[in-house]
């Protein structure tokens, strides 16, 4: 039940945030607002990112992801 009292401000704060500061910010700060908006989430539900691999920067790459529900994307 306590995730769901971190979770409702969290999920507001993040639209207050995408409605106020993304217009006056650029791409780049927006970017960093969204992985660190995303890394919180995850901590709220106690979820582990794990990235293997390295993509190849100078030839075309495909990234597949298996989504089972709305939290897979982060």
């Amino acid at each position: 039940m306590w995730r769901v009292a971190v979770l409702l401000p969290w999920i507001f704060y993040g639209l207050l945030a995408v409605g106020s500061v993304y217009p006056m910010v650029g791409a780049r700060k927006r970017a960093a607002m969204n992985r660190m908006w995303s890394r919180v989430l995850l901590r709220i539900f106690d979820l582990r990112m794990t990235v293997s691999g390295v993509p190849v920067p100078d030839q075309a790459v495909l990234y597949v992801a298996n989504h089972v529900s709305w939290i897979d994307i982060f």
